[in-house]
């Protein structure tokens, strides 16, 4: 055990009443915006691109997460939506590498391509102090009316065996860092019609189908996985096999821990897609989406606007009743665990300032690897994929991809 985990562990065990470690422990599965709350408890945060504004350089941003880190123990998880394309908070007018989209990798049909800009997104989040990216959609684009995946050529491909073999090719060069690398989103968004961040999107198929497509990718690039990565899981509606007045998978413990746990025996981190966006607000109540999803099996749980006072009481609130829910209690038990081990394993720490990183980040190599992606691409995308766009876009509220 590094010092760091063991330093939290040994705070925990002694002077502190139970509900203290409860709210402790719970509080290292929520995730939550920046600025961040004064509070000790949260776990993570995640950066959006108003995060960034004001910033111009690399240095800036690795001055942003020295600050975050300070006196923090353990570490914070800090995360970012660095897909590529469209979902790049940190793009070239901050001094960082052009990521090319899902699409456009996945034109190339190359996972050497893949693998190598795997390795360089995932350099540039580390030497900033990133240490969690949200970055890898193994969504198929299946269906052209999508609002959210294929409009933002936010996959792959359109077939299950194209994104497996880039999706898992890009994973593979990603995790050779000490960034926290996500595939999303589960069980699959790329077969419906409605942007979760406005509305319950929906996939209506019995499960057999959903194996032949939108599951297929997870289910393979996870069991090629050398390093587990974590998996997120999206805010979809599944009528057909959770009922039409069912939960999100999001919240259901049927696809969490009995699909993606048990079934596909994922054994890294489960985070969920952000619990405040519209899919879920509409719907749920703050605290029963959250009682909800720690229930069903997920480990962290993004929660964008939440202020400090929220997240206290909603923490005590969710102790007090896991005395009596042994369900609850497990769980929180067992996610906290999976934290502090994911913290050890990938040896989070708060970054240091040494000189200029300019030299680490938009090399001369790295363009050059993103200039021949775009050239191997090189299609026209609405011809290629034939897609009725829609004429208005859809309304955004800056929660998490």
């Amino acid at each position: 055990m590094t010092r760091v985990s063991l330093v939290f562990v040994l705070n925990l065990s002694f002077g502190l009443s139970v509900s203290a470690d409860c709210i402790k422990s719970v509080g290292q599965m929520f995730m939550v915006r920046v600025p961040p709350p004064a509070n000790k408890i949260v776990g993570g945060v995640i950066l959006f691109g108003d995060n960034f504004k004001k910033m111009s350089t690399p240095n800036d941003v690795l001055q942003l997460t020295m600050n975050l880190q300070k006196l923090r123990n353990p570490p914070l998880f800090i995360a970012v939506d660095q897909e590529g394309g469209l979902v790049q908070r940190l793009n070239e007018m901050r001094g960082f590498t052009k990521i090319p989209s899902h699409f456009e990798l996945g034109e190339t049909n190359s996972v050497v391509k893949a693998f190598e800009f795997g390795r360089v997104s995932s350099a540039e989040l580390s030497a900033v102090g990133i240490n969690w990216n949200f970055g890898t959609v193994l969504d198929v684009n299946s269906n052209p009316k999508n609002p959210v995946i294929g409009k933002y050529k936010r996959s792959f491909g359109t077939t299950p065996e194209r994104v497996t073999k880039i999706g898992g090719a890009l994973l593979a060069g990603q995790s050779n860092g000490s960034v926290i690398q996500t595939l999303k989103h589960f069980p699959g968004h790329g077969d419906t019609n409605t942007d979760s961040h406005v509305g319950l999107a929906s996939v209506n198929k019995l499960k057999k189908s959903m194996e032949e497509i939108e599951l297929k990718p997870f289910r393979d690039v996870l069991a090629r996985s050398e390093i587990a990565p974590a998996v997120m899981v999206g805010h979809i509606s599944l009528p057909k096999i959770l009922g039409k007045d069912g939960p999100p998978a999001s919240l259901s413990r049927e696809v969490v821990t009995g699909w993606l746990r048990e079934d596909i025996g994922h054994q890294g981190l489960i985070v969920t897609d952000d619990l405040l966006m519209g899919a879920v607000k509409k719907r749920y109540g703050d605290y029963d989406a959250i009682k909800s999803a720690i229930k069903a099996g997920n480990d962290v749980l993004i929660l964008g606007k939440i202020s400090t006072q929220e997240q206290h009481n909603v923490a005590k609130k969710i102790c007090k009743e896991a005395e009596g829910d042994s369900l609850l209690a497990g769980e929180i038990k067992e996610s906290s665990k999976r934290i502090l081990n994911t913290k050890k394993e990938y040896g989070l720490k708060a970054p240091t300032l040494v000189g200029s990183i300019g030299g680490r980040i938009s090399t001369a190599k790295h363009n050059d690897y993103a200039k021949t992606i775009l050239e191997l691409a090189n299609v026209d995308f609405k011809q290629k994929t034939n897609y009725p766009f829609p004429k208005v876009k859809p309304k955004r509220d800056k929660a998490a991809q």
